[in-house]
């Protein structure tokens, strides 16, 4: 797989490489998280995302949420995935803060108009959980604005709190 499905298997597999400390499968995450974020088109959007329709920024979400987390842990770990392929994850973090302020971004692409913006899906706070470990690591006052509004970022995948893991 090379949609978020591989981004939550790097996420996973970063996790567990980090605490048996198993160079092979923290390197073997960080390659997996590479591979997802450098398919990122120059705008951010990641393409197999994009072809779900009415959900694609749905699914973008879902697929920033293990890159951003994975790759910050991986970041004390001699990889610095923020820079690979002409810094592909900080696009796709603000891809989606910048759909969210312009919905006709993710509509060009995916040809449909968004479940959050229609009135079938409400963006939650537990979509955004991953900003907490973005914003420990960067100062982006137009994430930290964007995310504010939604209050405690936590999200039972990722190990609930992220104030609390990330020390925000």
């Amino acid at each position: 797989s090379q949609n978020n499905l591989r981004a939550w298997a790097g996420l996973a597999v970063a996790r567990i490489g980090i605490t048996v400390d198993d160079a092979t499968m923290t390197d073997w995450a960080a390659d997996t998280v590479r591979l997802v974020a450098c398919q990122a088109n120059p705008d951010g959007s990641l393409p197999f995302e994009m072809t779900r329709k009415e959900r694609a920024l749905h699914y973008q979400i879902h697929g920033v949420t293990p890159l951003v987390v994975a790759a910050a842990l991986l970041e004390d770990r001699d990889h610095d995935l923020f820079r690979a392929c002409d810094m592909a994850i900080h696009r796709t973090v603000y891809f989606v803060v910048n759909a969210f302020n312009d919905p006709t971004l993710v509509e060009d692409i995916s040809g449909s108009v968004q479940t959050y913006f229609n009135g079938d899906d409400e963006l939650r706070s537990f979509e955004l959980a991953w900003a907490e470990a973005y914003l420990s690591l960067f100062y982006a006052p137009q994430i930290r604005s964007f995310v504010d509004e939604y209050g405690t970022l936590g999200n039972s995948k990722l190990g609930g709190q992220q104030s609390l893991l990330w020390g925000i």
